[in-house]
């Protein structure tokens, strides 16, 4: 299946700097020197004194010149040509209105460099009639003598062609390198495993308003079947049909959350204009051999956006759903209003079905129980802390996951299969530079948990207090958290932040809820190198530092001033 590109996947947002825009706006900011090739700190310095050293262009009086800020480039490959190096440039300056100089490899064997800016900025940050960051730039290729003169014109928002330079020397911008309109689309990767449908249900099978009807994922006991029956019909008058519950068969595995997706995609109905949402009825439990569990009834909700600016929120709404549990006597009353939406637009993209809201209202009873997605796609939903599944595993295990990491009402946790993945942390950040992963998502998280071997052999195993919640033989996961250095100017200004990759360690987990802390200790950009702490002997591919591709293992100047959020 193919689907609309999101994001160009030909540039990655580790391969670049990422520019602190606030520390260049205005005319008394300073001028960010950027370079795009890898130089000593020596060369770095000789080239400031060269850049500050005045031209013919220069006033007599340079009291009004901006000063120069230096950010190194540490990747360990250079850009090809000057296409490469444009390509990168508006990477680079894009919501900026800001001016930069630019230092390539070309600029080196010849003492030139690239400027930049955009003579549209009118001091607010937005161009002129438009609440718009995305500016018409102007490139030109100048002496280094002539630079730091024309940067400092930029605060005057003077253009500087033709008046100042001829219209020889401006710089044009390559084409993209990829067509982004809706027509482009790119294939996702085949899969080493396909989905078997359930032949228990009919692939005919449709939801239909007249037969209310409910599929279990797990196999149910006649007592289960009854009793969920019983409670349905609690507040149903005398003599009202039961629903249809289509039991999952004894003796093989659960259904996963993948069949849960597969199976509600085929039999949901139609979606009922306006409206964007469609509802599905299953049973499920996260406690699959507890001989005194309660299953659960969950509703899942698909929904549609028929006109949404932002297509990446358009991508993930509708290629993931929620499954959220509701009371059993609830059913009924709830499965009319799932065929019969109303109200108005409420302001979102999404048409909500009012009925469907104002049930929960009145109950408050509702509450989430997972984070479905589209198994053929890699969606991430947007979290602080998503947690990434790095083998296959079984439905058993995941059941096992589900009740060890439960939704709550501040964590909604969807479990991220690695597609082919082989149990390390090394094919999870293969796969995060991947084109499939960078086309669909900006970039990979700063923080994450992720399930190896040992990780599902010992939630598996785990047991827990039943009066205290804590754990008497404890899981364990791996944490990651973002490694990174950062570029700071005169008075510890940040200039820029270059992401690194990871530290990446082994955790054992205290209590049932520690996980909600890690998230929010990871939602408030704290990081999470005080969970991991001394990673101590490490398992190779799976626990230590990890860096992307494009910085060099054992480069010093990258070793030394890594840094981490704690």
């Amino acid at each position: 299946m193919a689907y609309p590109l999101l994001y160009k996947p030909s540039r990655r947002f580790f391969d670049l700097p990422q520019i602190d825009n606030n520390s260049f706006f205005g005319p008394d900011s300073p001028v960010l020197v950027l370079f795009l090739v890898k130089t000593s700190q020596k060369q770095r310095d000789e080239i400031e004194k060269l850049l500050n050293v005045g031209g013919e262009l220069w006033p007599t009086d340079d009291s009004e010149l901006r000063r120069l800020e230096i950010v190194p480039w540490l990747r360990n490959y250079e850009l090809s040509d000057e296409d490469a190096v444009l390509s990168a440039v508006v990477e680079v300056v894009q919501l900026s209105c800001a001016a930069h100089i630019l230092i390539d490899k070309v600029g080196l064997e010849n003492k030139t460099c690239i400027i930049t800016f955009s003579p549209d900025w009118n001091g607010l940050g937005y161009a002129p009639g438009t609440n718009d960051y995305m500016y018409e730039h102007e490139f030109a290729r100048v002496g280094w003598d002539e630079a730091r003169f024309l940067v400092s014109l930029a605060g005057q928002n003077k253009s500087w062609f033709p008046d100042i330079l001829s219209e020889i020397r401006r710089l044009k911008m390559p084409p993209n390198e990829l067509d982004m309109s809706e027509s482009q689309e790119w294939e996702i990767v085949s899969r080493s495993r396909q989905h078997k449908w359930p032949s228990h249900i009919s692939r005919d099978f449709k939801l239909d308003q007249d037969a209310p009807t409910i599929i279990s994922l797990i196999y149910l006991s006649v007592e289960e079947l009854h009793n969920i029956k019983t409670d349905i019909l609690a507040n149903a008058s005398p003599g009202h049909a039961p629903p249809k519950i289509i039991n999952w068969p004894a003796g093989i595995e659960p259904g996963s959350e993948a069949d849960l997706w597969y199976i509600f995609d085929a039999i949901k109905h139609d979606f009922v204009p306006p409206y964007g949402e469609v509802f599905g009825f299953f049973i499920d439990s996260m406690y699959l051999a507890d001989p005194d569990r309660d299953p659960e009834l969950l509703m899942v909700t698909r929904t549609k956006i028929d006109d949404a600016e932002d297509a990446a929120a358009k991508f993930v709404a509708e290629n993931s759903m929620e499954a959220t549990r509701i009371r059993k006597d609830e059913f009924l009353e709830v499965y009319r209003a799932a065929f019969n939406p109303t109200g108005d637009r409420d302001g979102n993209a999404v048409h909500h079905n009012g009925a469907m809201r104002s049930l929960d209202l009145k109950t408050g009873a509702w509450s989430p129980f997972a984070i479905i997605t589209n198994p053929d796609i890699p969606v991430l939903v947007p979290s602080a802390l998503p947690f990434f599944v790095l083998q296959p595993i079984s439905s058993t295990q995941e059941h096992a996951l589900r009740s060890v990491f439960p939704c709550f009402n501040a964590t909604q946790t969807q479990f991220f299969h690695i597609p082919d993945g082989d149990g390390t942390i090394t094919h999870l950040l293969r796969y995060f530079q991947s084109s499939e992963f960078t086309s669909f998502h900006r970039r990979p998280p700063a923080d994450f948990v992720a399930i190896d071997a040992p990780s599902l052999s010992s939630i598996t195993n785990a047991k827990r207090d039943g009066e205290t919640g804590c754990w008497s033989s404890q899981p364990s996961v791996l944490l990651g958290t973002s490694a990174f250095i950062l570029h700071e100017g005169d008075m510890g200004r940040l200039l820029a932040e270059d992401q690194v990759g990871y530290a990446v360690g082994r955790c054992a987990m205290w209590g049932v809820e520690e996980h909600q802390d890690w998230a929010i200790r990871a939602s408030d950009c704290r990081g999470l190198m005080g969970d991991i702490g001394e990673i101590g002997e490490e398992e190779e591919g799976v626990t230590g530092r990890f860096c992307w591709d494009c910085f060099g293992k054992g480069d010093e100047e990258v070793e030394g001033r890594v840094q981490f959020r704690e």
